[in-house]
């Protein structure tokens, strides 16, 4: 398994501030380092979908980010599953941010995710 590292996700941050527009900072530098590390628990976070999940809730739901949350935990998220050899279809991803993402677990996103991902072709 290929992991983001925290300097990594707080790179593509700036990225989505500097093209949406938005304050740049983050708020809690420790919220972003705990999710980073915790996905590395195999016992809790077996596979890369529920990996995903906990690494899109830590960054959306815990909000490190002084703005643009969701967009960066969006970008994060389909990063790691394309290091890890998956491609998410993002087609209502809008959907899911609006109606399901509010109320949403760990379990909840990790079941999107998956439903909504294939593996990447070898060419």
């Amino acid at each position: 398994m290929t992991y983001l590292s925290s300097q990594e996700i707080l790179y593509m941050h700036s990225r989505i501030v500097n093209e949406l527009g938005g304050r740049q900072g983050i708020e809690n530098t420790n919220t972003l380092k705990r999710a980073v590390s915790y996905i590395h628990n195999n016992d809790v976070f077996p596979d890369r979908f529920k990996k995903a999940g906990a690494l899109f809730f830590a960054i959306a739901k815990k909000k490190p980010f002084s703005d643009l949350n969701i967009p960066t935990a969006t970008t994060a998220t389909i990063i790691f599953l394309q290091i890890n050899k998956y491609d998410l279809n993002i087609e209502g991803i809008k959907e899911f941010i609006e109606d399901v993402l509010p109320d949403a677990n760990v379990e909840d996103i990790a079941k999107w995710l998956q439903e909504n991902s294939k593996p990447i072709k070898k060419n």
